[in-house]
């Protein structure tokens, strides 16, 4: 496997983890932010807009950018952020930080995989990019539970500083893993060549299905911590493994559907 999809894998890794964690480590936000968990529930669905409408427009502004430089500077974004949220002061700049993060995800993952697509010989483009996807679902059994699990250790905003460690290492391997010729984005017939996929009943089909399939998923998963705990009373300790269950099912939805 060439190394740097591993790069790429790692950064996506990391791009899932803080998407998803949110969710385990609710409860703990909302206090120390001082607001109610249906409100910070909004950190959950201002991230999720941020990458279905800010990602896309993100990537067709950038698309004179080299690839690679695209991906350090969406990468140190992602780092920055984490930080900042770790450091943020109040709901109204927490959420504003989640949906500045969003954007740099939704951009990262279409470029990422067209860059591991540009990395592999044409009959291992769709290994490629299943191994990009497959950061999203380890983040699920592994970067969720465990970043969680140091909110309830050491509070929420351990969980983003950890991240912010995390993005660096994803800036590491990028820098040094990524080759400078890949994909220098010589797109030139720009933004009418980016949308021309828009007009196909295909791709449309496709959103849709996935937007029902990401509305019956989110919705119970954005509160999942404080319905453990306040509906079926399980402790704070349990959450973590509840997750990683999670994730663990999805891996197996993964595998399943890959073979139908």
């Amino acid at each position: 496997m060439p190394l740097p999809l591993i790069a790429l894998f790692i950064a996506a890794f990391a791009f899932g983890t803080t998407e998803f964690v949110i969710a385990g480590v609710l409860p703990q936000v909302a206090h120390g932010l001082g607001v109610s968990v249906p409100s910070a529930g909004y950190l959950v669905s201002g991230y999720a807009l941020g990458i279905a409408i800010g990602g896309p427009l993100l990537t067709l502004a950038t698309h004179r950018l080299s690839r690679k430089t695209l991906l350090l500077g969406l990468t140190i974004l992602f780092t920055l952020g984490q930080v900042a949220c770790a450091l943020a002061p109040d709901f109204t700049s927490m959420l504003a930080l989640r949906v500045a993060i969003a954007v740099g995800h939704g951009a990262y993952f279409g470029v990422a995989m067209v860059v591991a697509v540009g990395l592999v010989r044409e009959d291992q483009r769709g290994m490629a990019v299943a191994l990009i996807l497959a950061g999203l679902t380890v983040s699920n059994v592994i970067g969720v539970p465990a970043g969680t699990a140091i909110g309830n250790i050491w509070g929420w905003r351990a969980t983003f500083w950890v991240m912010g460690g995390l993005g660096v290492f994803a800036i590491a391997t990028i820098a040094a893993l990524v080759p400078a010729t890949t994909g220098a984005s010589d797109r030139k017939a720009g933004l009418l060549h980016e949308v021309r996929a828009l007009g196909r009943q295909q791709v449309w089909t496709s959103l849709i299905i996935m937007l029902m399939l990401m509305i019956g998923q989110f919705g119970p998963f954005t509160y999942i911590a404080p319905m453990l705990q306040e509906v079926t009373g399980l402790s704070e300790a349990w959450v973590p493994w509840v997750l990683l269950l999670n994730g663990v099912g999805a891996t197996i939805g993964v595998f399943i559907g890959g073979r139908l």
